[in-house]
């Protein structure tokens, strides 16, 4: 307790009764000493003796120092000896034996307590009487003066040298110590209680009196040096237990009925000792707690809650003290941690106490590592200051954010506009793509309906559907022409979400749109360049046939006929070649503009590839038109075509045929079409056919032919024939050329008519070439000695031939192979090789020149060449076509031609060789105009070879 609060008053109130216990305790001393004196000395100084250690042993020792302290006082005096240890049973007369330096604090409050108990018992027993106070307060001074001047008068005389007055002095301060304890003790706000050795109550202080209800005794009775008759168990209880310790102090806390109620208090017990150390009683203080143990219970069930709180908290939590350790955790903070609470508890986490949330990693053996939001916050913790440190497990949220992220950069970042609305339909997010596409802002539109980009091509119907299909949480796909913000029109291709809610509530909707601008325009373009000719702009093969089977469809439900018109210009090949690539598209263009001009605009014209057109004439009117249509059309090309300052003439050969006479299908009518346009070529050009079953029947012997072909070379059908060059002047046999023939089981004698164009289309001429070659340079070896002088075999090439990357070391491995001279041999290149783009040709020829072996220009006068070609090549022979020579000499026009075409060949040192002589006449006509060599039936048919070498014995003989 604070000592303090024992002088919290200037003032003694209880200065009054102290003095009439001053009083009473001198009459008290003298009607003591009065009996001593009847009795003895002896009884005087045992009798005094025994009231001393009675009053030293009832008063406790923290209660003299107390006072002592306070009243700074140690000593009463100086000079006079300390008494010796009056319970020890010496008097006065063993204390002039055991003087000391003077009479202490100690002895003066055993003196004042014994006069106090004697004259609380005189009021006891009834018999002081207060008028005599004043009385009684002047005897004790009196009586004093008397002690020390009779009966101690020589004890004190011979131990100081005091005067009567100094003592009278001390007395007084005597006094006023006694004044100022009972005001310390009185001035108590807590109740205190003093026992004896015995646990009865001997004092008590008004707090005490005022604080509990069962204490009502008169105030008077607070200064009795006898034990008080009352009763109280709670504290006798105590006191009891507190004695039967060797504890000088105990404190402790209980509840006890009050005048105010049910109150608590701190109890704290002392044990007082007499100035010889030995156990004198115990001094209870009761200390009124209730508000503080008020607040300390809410403080615990504050506690208990936030434990309570803590525990069952989603969250991992722990408590750290100050210095880091874990003085409590949850069960969720031991399943984060991995360790049970009994090895947590003790241990140290070092966190970041300054109150920002931080994350840790941690690793878990064998476990996925784990992300933790740590936060520490300050918290009171049983008595001191902690830190609750919250733990929540953040992984899968930030794996989520991870995501989030992802997704927003991905949304971002998308090469797609991405659009967000709400559920009805109003902007929230556009990404930078959709920015960049229409070009508005994020700003611009949000808020507002996608309506914005509206273009009025997409309908009100399309757009009710899609709402409808959305609304009703399913995706839509489709496509949009939208308007920029510059009011350009653009396409989009879109696919648009509903976003549902946990409840499967539709909160949003999300638009993922790709502007199909430019592949609308690929598309166009690549449908166009599907089905349209680039160079002509007309509907190409796929559009055609399309056409022409709706064309159909419509002619079978309404029973009409439908005609189509298969065109192939006359020798545009070699056109193209001669004039260049750039001249021949060009004059296809102008030929595509010319055939419009020929029909209607029911009919469609298309170009097929090359120089194949194809006419369309849907719901055929009259069965004449097809054939007007293709008179029109031989006559439109009569006129020359002007390309590019070149009048070129071309002519046409056009395959007609009809729905449903000449096929169901279009690929039949297309094909018997075809078939119709060969035969109007067969049939000398510049015309039309129509479809008919013979000419069926060569398409089907043609498509045998090419079967059978394939393998005429390694069934041995094929075989040479050999027709003698004859010298004209001399009438000998120079040479022969080489002709192939074929013979099949199934088709028999097959003409080389029929055989080589298929051979030249497919590329087996290549093949057939080779071996041609081959059979050929063996035989000449045959040949040789049978005349005298060397002979030549001429071989003919093909311009399929000199495509070839290997068509020079052919010719000369076979040469080597046979073992012949250079000189024995002739190819026979035709004039169309000359007018074909064939890279390398003119090289390839001189190659064949340098090699010395000989060449000829076959079928003269049938292509377009010219005598500059003539003049470029490295030829030796000229053949003059059998078509002149049929002629002469009665036609004067084939007579002018074919001498026309000897003088220039013996104007430019070339041999001559006429083809196709039957007759006398022909062969001297031609003698007469010099020509140098003749060929034909007039001499010799084509002859095996065997029969030429038969045929060169006859003509040596």
């Amino acid at each position: 307790m604070n000592n303090a609060n024992w002088y919290s008053s200037s003032e003694n109130p209880f200065q009054p009764l102290s003095d009439l216990i001053a009083s009473h305790e001198a009459w008290l001393m003298h009607q003591i000493l009065h009996y001593a004196k009847q009795q003895g000395y002896a009884a005087y100084t045992s009798t005094l003796a025994e009231a001393w250690r009675v009053s030293i042993c009832g008063l406790s020792t923290p209660l003299i120092q107390a006072i002592a302290e306070n009243f700074g006082i140690q000593e009463l005096s100086p000079h006079l000896p300390k008494m010796p240890d009056i319970s020890s049973g010496f008097g006065i007369v063993e204390a002039q034996r055991h003087r000391s330096r003077g009479i202490t604090i100690e002895l003066f409050l055993g003196l004042f307590k014994y006069y106090r108990q004697s004259y609380l018992d005189l009021i006891e027993i009834g018999e002081f009487q207060p008028e005599q106070y004043q009385k009684y307060r002047l005897f004790i001074h009196r009586f004093f003066d008397r002690i020390e001047l009779g009966i101690c008068g020589e004890w004190i005389s011979q131990n100081t040298n005091k005067s009567i007055v100094e003592l009278q002095e001390e007395n007084r301060n005597l006094a006023n110590i006694k004044n100022k304890y009972l005001t310390l003790f009185e001035s108590l706000s807590d109740p205190v209680f003093l026992l004896d050795r015995k646990n009865q109550i001997v004092n008590l202080n008004s707090a005490a009196a005022r604080t509990f209800t069962d204490l009502t005794v008169p105030g008077s009775l607070y200064y009795s040096l006898d034990p008080i008759q009352l009763e109280l168990p709670w504290l006798n209880e105590q006191v009891l237990n507190f004695m039967g310790t060797d504890q000088l102090e105990q404190r402790y806390e209980t509840e006890l009925l009050t005048q105010r109620g049910k109150r608590w208090f701190e109890v704290k017990l002392n044990r007082m000792l007499d100035v010889s150390g030995k156990f004198s009683g115990i001094i209870a203080v009761y200390t009124d707690i209730s508000d503080r143990y008020q607040a300390d219970r809410q403080l615990r069930q504050s506690e208990q809650r936030i434990k309570n709180i803590i525990t069952t908290h989603i969250h991992g939590l722990v408590i750290l003290n100050q210095n880091g350790k874990i003085v409590f955790a949850n069960p969720v903070a031991e399943d984060l941690l991995n360790q049970k609470k009994e090895d947590l508890l003790g241990t140290y986490l070092v966190v970041d106490t300054s109150g920002k949330t931080t994350e840790i990693l941690l690793e878990k053996s064998g476990q996925v590592p784990v992300i933790l939001q740590v936060k520490a916050v300050e918290i009171p913790w049983e008595e001191e200051m902690a830190h609750l440190v919250s733990l929540i497990d953040i992984t899968r949220l930030k794996q989520a954010q991870e995501k989030l992220q992802i997704l927003y950069q991905a949304s971002e970042q998308s090469p797609a506009s991405i659009v967000i609305t709400d559920a009805q339909g109003n902007i929230e997010y556009v990404n930078p793509k959709f920015e960049k596409i229409t070009g508005y802002t994020a700003a611009e539109v949000q808020g507002k309906n996608p309506r914005v980009l509206k273009s009025g091509h997409t309908s009100d119907q399309e757009y009710k559907i899609m709402w409808e299909t959305i609304a009703s949480g399913q995706e839509w796909y489709g496509e949009f022409k939208n308007r920029r913000k510059n009011g350009h029109v653009f396409w989009e291709h879109a696919s648009i979400s509903p976003i549902k809610n946990l409840e499967g509530k539709i909160t949003h909707f999300v638009a993922v749109k790709e502007d199909i601008t430019q592949r609308k325009q690929n598309e166009a373009l690549l449908e166009y360049h599907a089905n349209y000719d680039t160079l002509t702009a007309l509907p190409n093969r796929i559009l055609v046939r399309d056409r022409l089977q709706q064309a159909i469809t419509q002619a079978e439900q309404k029973e009409n006929k439908v005609a189509i018109l298969l065109l192939d210009l006359d020798h545009f090949k070699q056109i193209n070649e001669s004039l260049g690539h750039e001249l021949g598209d060009r004059l296809l263009q102008e030929v595509a503009q010319r055939l419009l001009l020929c029909i209607q605009k029911s009919h469609t014209l298309a170009r097929l590839g090359g120089d194949e057109f194809l006419i369309l004439l849907p719901n055929l009117a009259s069965l004449y038109d097809p054939e007007n249509i293709a008179h029109n059309i031989l006559h439109a090309f009569k006129t020359p075509f002007d390309v590019q300052g070149e009048e070129i003439f071309i002519s046409v050969s056009i395959g007609i045929t009809l729905y449903p006479d000449d096929g169901l299908n279009g690929t039949m009518l297309m094909k018997h079409a075809d078939s119709a346009m060969y035969e109007a070529k067969n049939e000398g050009r510049n015309t039309f056919r129509f479809f008919t079953p013979q000419i069926n029947q060569q398409v089907q012997t043609r498509t045998l032919v090419q079967k059978h072909l394939h393998h005429a070379i390694s069934q041995n059908e094929l075989y040479m024939v050999y027709q003698p060059f004859i010298e004209l002047t001399s009438g000998l046999v120079v040479g022969a050329e080489a002709l192939m023939r074929w013979s099949n089981p199934e088709l028999g004698q097959v003409s080389p008519d029929q055989f080589i164009p298929i051979a030249e289309e497919t590329g087996l001429i290549v093949d057939l070439g080779d071996w041609a070659l081959d059979q050929a340079c063996a035989e000449v070896v045959k040949w040789q000695g049978l005349r005298p002088s060397h002979l030549w075999v001429a071989v003919n090439l093909s311009p399929r031939q000199f495509r070839e990357s290997n068509f020079i070391k052919q010719i000369l491995a076979t040469i080597e192979r046979h073992q012949i001279s250079t000189d024995c041999l002739e190819l026979e290149i035709t004039e169309r090789l000359l007018m074909e783009d064939i890279p390398h040709a003119k090289e390839l020829i001189n190659q064949l020149h340098d090699h010395q072996i000989r060449l000829a220009i076959d079928d003269f006068g049938t292509g377009y060449s010219s005598l500059s070609s003539l003049k470029r090549y490295p030829f030796q022979v000229l053949k003059i076509d059998r078509s002149f020579i049929r002629e002469i000499p009665e036609d004067p026009e084939a007579v002018s031609l074919v001498t026309t075409i000897l003088a220039m060949a013996h104007g430019l040192g070339l041999k001559s060789i006429a083809e196709g002589i039957e007759t006398a006449e022909q062969q001297a006509f031609l003698q007469r105009l010099g020509c140098d060599y003749g060929q034909g039936y007039y001499f010799s048919k084509p002859l095996r070879a065997d029969g030429f070498r038969d045929y060169l014995r006859e003509d040596r003989e």
